[in-house]
This record gives C-alpha cells, sequence and structure tokens, in this order.
C-alpha cells in the first residue's frame, strides 16, 4: 500500500495533491504497484500516530503483511517521489509480477501486528480507506 497522510488544513499536502499524485508516471507507478489510500490525519489521529506521522504530509509504503517499509515526511516532487517508489516497485518489477504486490487477504478478523513499528492495521481500516490513485487529491 501507498498510504498518504495529511489534513485539510496541510498546505504542503495540498500541493502534493495539485503537483505530485496529478503527474502521470505518478499516477501510473502507484496504480500498478500499490493499492493507494488516502488518511485524513485529523479524523484517523490514532491510526496516523501508529504509522508514524510526526509531520505532515507523510507518505508511507505499507507491505501486504502490514510492515512499514518507508516513510517519506514532507513535500516530495513528481521526481522525487517516483525515485523512492522505484526503490520498491521499479520498471522491472512494473512489467512482471506487479500485480503480486496488489495482492493480499484482508479478510483476517484479527489485526496483524509487526513488533519493529509497534504498527497494527486492521481489515477493515484498509477497506474504509483504500481508494483509486486519480482521486488523492
Amino acid at each position: 500500500m501507498l498510504v498518504k497522510i495529511g489534513a485539510d488544513w496541510c498546505g504542503y499536502c495540498k500541493r502534493m495533491a495539485r503537483e505530485t499524485f496529478v503527474d502521470s508516471r505518478i499516477v501510473r507507478h502507484v496504480n500498478e504497484c500499490f493499492i493507494p489510500v488516502t488518511l485524513d490525519a485529523e479524523r484517523n489521529a490514532d491510526l496516523a500516530r501508529r504509522m508514524g506521522a510526526e509531520a505532515l504530509p507523510t507518505t508511507v509504503i505499507v507491505t501486504p503483511d502490514t510492515r512499514i517499509v518507508q516513510r517519506i515526511t514532507g513535500f516530495r516532487t513528481a521526481e522525487q517521489l517516483g525515485s523512492d517508489l522505484t526503490r520498491y516497485c521499479g520498471a522491472e518489477k512494473r512489467h512482471r509480477g506487479a500485480s503480486d504486490l496488489r495482492t493480499h487477504d484482508f479478510g483476517r478478523r484479527q489485526p496483524v501486528r509487526n513488533r519493529n513499528d509497534r504498527f497494527s492495521l486492521l481489515p477493515a481500516d484498509v477497506r474504509a480507506l483504500t481508494i483509486s490513485v486519480s482521486q488523492m487529491r
């Protein structure tokens, strides 16, 4: 998953929505490799805190087993974010087996826990927050 954490009052969050997340390269990259999720830090303060968002905007890359592999804090241009995302899903991965990154059974009733990041994500959180990247504005 690619979780975009922001708030209505966050100027840099709005700027990323206007400039970064509408870039066709970012849209294609996210849609090919990740399940895009947007999280309002005000309405979901506990979940944002558990994901380690200390400042806004924060973009979090989460594996299917809910392990956080990267937190990207602050504004990123399309070029910068593209470089960050390529570390986890480069061009070669996007063309072979990218569906493996997007496929995971979130039907479990119990939260998945990760001791390293002290993070748990309930299946209901995933279902409620998953959106298409075209709506990440």
